[in-house]
């Protein structure tokens, strides 16, 4: 799933309809925000790179956004 793609599923009406709470919405965008992949030279990473973990995107707190939208 592309960052774009995540951004849109969190966006969505479907989502935002099955959450009661506000707050943990806007919690979740902003994480999914910060750990974007970005093009560059992160200590030997080439590629995307999620810069806040110095890791290959997608990052683990991506991956566990991703497993639990599913």
């Amino acid at each position: 799933m592309t960052h774009d793609e995540l951004l849109g599923n969190i966006n969505s009406p479907q989502f935002q309809n099955s959450r009661t709470l506000e707050t943990p919405y806007i919690a979740l965008r902003a994480v999914v925000e910060l750990h974007k992949g970005q093009s560059g030279l992160v200590s030997n990473l080439i590629g995307k790179v999620c810069h806040p973990c110095r890791t290959n995107y997608p990052c683990k707190t991506i991956k566990a956004i991703e497993k639990e939208l599913k």
